[in-house]
């Protein structure tokens, strides 16, 4: 019960089913009424708001949605209200719009009844919100064209730009004959709306661009559907651009494509592949669905309900096939070792939108607003919004986005391609989204006492743990807390100090405290009226006026180690006396010593013993003046601990204008449920 709950949860919604209903489906399953209960489950999931932000998502990767134009030179990047597209695709699918009419607003809502309603007039931002291409009008005709035959027939027509398709029956001249169809449209801008499409005042005429050449013009075409999926007596469209026209043709009862195409799409997102394994690509030279008639059924079906798409999802949700259980079936692998013909369910890894909101909700931080504007997903403090209110940046896509494989926004994506990389698991060791996200998870466990570690897996996993579980768990949080303990809290401190000319260790060291343009020093200005001139950032900094305010780099042992420390540290300036680093070990040693004046100079120390607390200080000073004493500064540290390298510190990569307090062994356990296959994967 619980594993076809948490499959229905993340189906539909995209998000881990609460508590509360995983406790419903067990009552159900004990007392026979599990089915009845499910299909109730189905509808109230169905209902919910969070159904479109799931399936918008994926409508957005055919739709390559971006808030930006791509790289345009000196034109403004941005565009205009992009978000209210997404809104109006997240709306159409909570209201379960009929497919053809949702088709049909997208391609032509300024013909259709309605014409002057901005959000309907958002519906046009599919068309309109792809990539600019310097504003090559060709190339942005192509993408659409591209766009509207791939991603809602499956049909790749732009393989015809410069010759007859290769292999499909798709000629150069339908190719023109729907770049007519866009050329003949053009777009405003302003109001009611600044993603939508009109008609020019007089068609364009397409012409065959000989060898896909616009300057090489060959004979007129008429504006019409591909040959080969129209009636043989089909005439050519008159009326305005043709747009609605295409959006008439495309949805088509006739049209053999479109209803296949969507249906396979719904499969794919529900199972981990489709019926046919290109989505985007029914050609001759595709492989054969892999059961031809389960898709002509569902897709008249599909037709047949309105164009339904919960009316679909309810027929696959509620079959055998997608309830089977996702355990090996070796009798069967030696015939279907990819099973492709379902003798199981296939076990499916969360995409990033499902993975980063189940975080959320696991530590009680999602925001459920539906609706709104892009948010920076990137951002530190992190937005607690659902993953499909990102804001994708075309030209500078963050890497977040790729390490979890978002689909590119530059063209249509039939599909998202998985990857396991070592990215995936540095993200969830390392970023401070996760970190936050786990101490947030250990604070709101608290209060369960000595059930907290079933509290913890509660949040994260949705269940309660077993007693192996248990054990494992307090030997762990035990683990942790001596050698917490034990070490201490090591790492990089920037502060200031006095240390006299032939002194081997500094006195009165104290932090800088004040964070200015990406550096830390000592008060609110610069130069200081007590401190003079000390700061440190990340690649360097100035010492004070004085011996008294030196600047400092303090690195101490979290553990007993070996360490061995090399720095480099550089004075561009011509002028001046230059600057001094010593680097002082806590308990008097002088390790190293140099003076870098107008040039580059280093220093290294190898095989220093430290305990746990013990420090080394890098201490740069003004020698017998302040003046033109910017400097440039890395130190790396590499520590050994009995022997083996077990960390490499630097002080480029490790600054921080604030220090990153140590998780708590309770944030670790949270943490380290995170990292489990259980919380990636749906099954």
């Amino acid at each position: 019960a619980a594993v076809i709950t948490r499959r229905l949860a993340y189906a539909i919604t995209g998000l881990p089913p609460e508590l509360t209903d995983l406790a419903a489906a067990r009552n159900a399953e004990q007392t026979g009424t599990l089915s009845a209960w499910l299909s109730d489950y189905t509808e109230r999931l169905l209902a919910q708001p969070q159904y479109g932000e799931r399936w918008g998502r994926y409508w957005l990767d055919v739709a390559r949605y971006a808030d930006t134009k791509g790289y345009v030179f000196t034109e403004n990047r941005e565009y205009a209200d992009a978000w209210r597209y997404r809104e109006w695709v997240i709306r159409s699918l909570n209201n379960d719009q009929p497919f053809d009419q949702f088709i049909h607003q997208q391609l032509a809502a300024d013909r259709l009844p309605g014409a002057d309603d901005p959000a309907q007039l958002a519906a046009m931002g599919f068309l309109t919100l792809g990539r600019r291409f310097l504003n090559n009008t060709h190339d942005i005709i192509d993408d659409r064209i591209d766009l509207v035959t791939r991603g809602l027939m499956g049909v790749t027509v732009s393989c015809a730009r410069c010759h007859d398709h290769k292999y499909d029956p798709i000629s150069q001249a339908d190719y023109y004959s729907l770049y007519g169809v866009f050329a003949s449209s053009e777009e405003p801008g302003g109001e009611p709306s600044p993603l939508r499409l009109v008609d020019r005042p007089q068609p364009v005429e397409p012409v065959i661009f000989v060898r896909g050449s616009p300057g090489n013009r060959g004979p007129a075409v008429p504006r019409r559907f591909p040959v080969a999926l129209s009636a043989p007596d089909a005439p050519a469209w008159q009326t305005g651009s043709g747009r609605l026209e295409l959006a008439q043709a495309i949805t088509s009862p006739a049209n053999p494509l479109t209803a296949r195409v969507a249906v396979n799409r719904i499969w794919m997102h529900l199972f981990g592949q489709g019926l046919v394994q290109t989505p985007g690509d029914f050609g001759v030279r595709t492989e054969k669905p892999q059961h031809a008639e389960l898709l002509d059924w569902l897709s008249a079906e599909f037709m047949a309900s309105g164009w339904s798409r919960k009316t679909l999802l309810r027929t696959i949700l509620r079959s055998e096939t997608w309830r089977q259980s996702s355990d090996r079936r070796p009798d069967a692998e030696p015939a279907d070792p990819e099973n492709r013909l379902l003798a199981r369910m296939n076990r499916q890894r969360l995409d990033f939108e499902a993975q980063r909101d189940s975080v959320l909700a696991a530590s009680g931080q999602l925001d459920r607003t539906v609706g709104g504007p892009s948010a920076d997903l990137a951002s530190d403090p992190a937005v607690t919004r659902r993953a499909v209110y990102a804001r994708i940046d075309r030209q500078n896509l963050p890497g977040l986005f790729r390490t979890f494989d978002l689909a590119s926004p530059d063209a249509h994506a039939p599909r998202r391609y998985q990857t396991t990389i070592p990215q995936q698991a540095l993200f969830y060791l390392n970023n401070t989204f996760v970190l936050n996200q786990s101490s947030e998870i250990a604070r709101i466990t608290a209060a369960a006492g000595d059930d907290r570690i079933a509290a913890v897996f509660a949040q994260v996993l949705r269940r309660t743990p077993n007693a192996a579980e248990l054990a494992d768990c307090r030997s762990f949080l035990q683990t942790i807390a001596e050698l917490q303990q034990q070490a201490g809290q090591g790492g990089w401190q920037l502060g200031w100090g006095s240390l006299p000319e032939n002194a081997l260790s500094v006195s009165s060291f104290q932090p800088l405290t004040v964070v200015r343009e990406g550096r830390l020093q000592g008060g609110d200005q610069l130069p200081d009226p007590q401190l003079g001139w000390v700061f440190l950032s990340r690649n360097g900094g100035h010492p004070g006026n004085d011996l008294q305010h030196c600047a400092i780099r303090r690195w101490t042992a979290d553990n007993d180690c070996r360490v061995l420390l090399h720095g480099v540290v550089t004075h561009d300036s011509d002028q001046g006396d230059g600057v001094r680093m010593k680097v002082l070990a806590s308990d008097g040693r002088l390790l190293a010593e140099t003076i870098a004046a107008n040039g580059t100079q280093t220093v290294a120390a190898a095989g220093i013993q430290l305990q746990a607390g013990q420090f080394v200080d890098f201490v740069v000073d003004c020698r017998t003046n302040s003046s033109h004493d910017s400097f440039r500064s890395k130190i790396v540290v590499t520590q050994a601990v009995d022997g083996q390298p077990v960390r490499i510190w630097n002080s480029e990569q490790d600054f921080r204008e604030a220090p990153t307090p140590r998780q708590d062994p309770w944030a670790q356990l949270a943490q380290t449920l995170l990292l489990t296959n259980e919380f990636s994967f749906i099954d």
